[in-house]
């Protein structure tokens, strides 16, 4: 059990307040207010450096995924553009040999119906040699069976040769020569799509 005493201080025992009493007050409460003041403008400051950091940290967060993404994006887009260009690539190889097919069926037919003859053959490959001089022409032997039915080339001495296609024609003066086959035409245009497109 705690005992409690009541402490009566008659007038005589209580000191008057004085003014360095209440100077000393001041004091304290002026000491108490700044350091409070002071302690709220260290908490303020640190916090302000704290938010800082953590913003930095954020923000060095961000650039990194940023970059992240962004490398993610650029290759992505290489991806793209590779596998576009060996799209591009096999669809011109694709054009390139449907365009050489469709030549080869187209001049076939036409040798076949006779809308191209060695006539017309042999006059293209001439214009194209120089003049004065005999030209010897090997021709296929079916088409020289149908030419010798009239003299329509005065200078021009055909001979056969089974290794030239029909309609076609091999032209040759002194060391000058038109080789004007059809088929080595074909193979020409193959070869020059060969070297721009790739297999055809």
């Amino acid at each position: 059990m705690i005992n409690t005493q009541v402490v009566r201080l008659n007038e005589d025992q209580i000191s008057p307040v004085t003014p360095e009493i209440l100077d000393t007050g001041q004091s304290l409460v002026d000491l108490r207010d700044r350091a409070r003041h002071e302690g709220y403008e260290d908490g303020y400051q640190a916090g302000q450096e704290k938010a800082a950091e953590e913003a930095a940290i954020s923000l060095q967060s961000f650039q990194e995924n940023a970059r992240q993404v962004f490398a993610a994006l650029a290759e992505a887009l290489e991806n793209a553009k590779n596998l576009l260009n060996v799209e591009q690539q096999k669809l011109e190889q694709y054009a390139a040999k449907l365009s050489v097919e469709i030549a080869e069926s187209i001049l076939d037919h036409e040798v076949e119906t006779g809308q191209i003859s060695v006539l017309d053959t042999i006059q293209h490959a001439l214009a194209m040699l120089p003049q004065g001089g005999e030209v010897i022409g090997r021709v296929n032997p079916v088409d020289l069976e149908f030419i010798q039915s009239g003299d329509l080339f005065p200078s021009l001495r055909l001979v056969p040769d089974q290794s030239v296609q029909r309609s076609g024609c091999i032209l040759e003066i002194g060391s000058a020569m038109v080789d004007a086959r059809l088929d080595i035409a074909i193979q020409r245009v193959r070869k020059e799509l060969r070297l721009k497109v790739g297999v055809v």
